[in-house]
């Protein structure tokens, strides 16, 4: 059986076979399947540029992580579908998605701006949670979040138990860093 998760395409063996029959079926062209990792097939043209870099140095991904799309009472939020890529040896993983990610999708460095609504999207996270009972860290200045968004100290969830973080806290706080 077929899944989708965000927008590339998850399927089995037989799933990308009954999916290519059941569009040809219907006059629309099947979808051009890449298989990245075992039972792992993506569409060819949803493939990001880092994603097929990864696959094309070799790797195979070993688990899909669903992009998704929410909001609150607050604001919204897009994330988009990452994989997990298989170990390659000490540190040859981390080189290959590094090398990858400097190729096609390099660090920008934010605005104020930017950073000003990261900090007040974080603000609102922390207040959704201490809606739930929880009693995450109060958070510094703007400015001092501004020199050291990069290494911390801050984040919403400072404080409170990961494992917590699922489920309710999730679907209504959003939580983009619990992904």
């Amino acid at each position: 059986m077929s899944r989708r998760f965000g927008s590339p395409l998850v399927c089995g063996p037989l799933a990308s076979l009954f999916a290519a029959v059941a569009l040809a079926g219907c006059g629309a062209p099947a979808p051009s399947l890449v298989a990245i990792g075992p039972d792992i097939s993506v569409a060819a043209s949803e493939l990001r540029p880092v994603d097929r870099c990864m696959f094309e140095a070799g790797f195979r991904a070993t688990m899909v992580h669903p992009g998704r799309v929410g909001s609150n009472a607050h604001y919204s939020w897009e994330t988009t579908t990452w994989y997990t890529w298989e170990a390659a040896g000490p540190n040859a993983t981390l080189t290959a998605m590094a090398n990858c990610r400097d190729r096609f999708a390099p660090v920008q460095e934010k605005t104020v701006e930017e950073l000003r609504e990261i900090y007040n999207r974080w603000v609102l996270e922390r207040q959704c949670l201490m809606s739930l009972g929880f009693t995450p860290k109060s958070p510094p200045s703007f400015d001092e979040f501004r020199t050291t968004w990069r290494t911390g100290p801050w984040m919403p969830i400072d404080g409170v138990d990961f494992r917590a973080l699922h489920g309710e806290a999730k679907e209504l706080c959003g939580l983009e860093m619990v992904d």
